[in-house]
This record gives C-alpha cells, structure tokens and sequence, in this order.
C-alpha cells in the first residue's frame, strides 16, 4: 500500500530539490520537469505547491536567505534581484567572498 505524504512534507521536497538543483546549474535555471523529476514528483505538484516556477524560484532565493546558502545568495546579487538587495551588507559580503574564493 502507498503511503500519501503530507502536503507540506511534499512541498519541502521540492524546495529542497530545488535548492539542490540551483546549486548546480542555477535558480534562474530551474525548470518545472527537472525540479519534478529530481523531487520524483509530477510536474502538475510544481503548480499546486508553488504556482509557477517563478515563484518557486523567488522561494529558493527567499529560503537561501533565511538559510545563508551563499551560493543561490550570490546568484541573486549576481541577477541584482530586489529579495537580495534587501538583505544585510554582511550577508552580502559573505556571499561575494564565496564567489571570489
């Protein structure tokens, strides 16, 4: 017997696979299949969890910040994205330095 998994035990998995995708190819490049296929989930969950891949781009960038994943936070300084300008010059120079190093 299959065993549903809650919505929001669903909804991480995504955003964790997401996250985990932008790491390797970029937020900017997420795509609705592959972020699907890597959270082994249908396309059409992308849409009822987040509503449009850009939005669950905005969420990786949002959740990056929360959790100083320097990686995506350089990657939305990088695209002057308006959540990562708002952040604190701290944060901001940590990810610059990522870069650099």
């Amino acid at each position: 017997m299959r065993v549903r998994k809650h919505r929001k035990v669903r909804r991480e998995m995504v955003l964790t696979a997401a996250i985990e995708m932008s790491l390797r190819v970029g937020y900017r490049h997420l795509i609705r299949d592959d972020v699907a296929k890597e959270a082994g989930i249908s396309g059409g969950l992308i849409n009822k969890y987040f509503g449009t891949i850009e939005n669950l781009r905005k969420e990786v960038l949002r959740t990056a910040i929360q959790r100083e994943i320097l990686e995506i936070i350089a990657q939305g300084l990088g695209m002057r994205d308006p959540d990562v300008m708002r952040i604190s010059d701290d944060i901001k120079q940590k990810a610059f330095h990522f870069l650099i190093n």
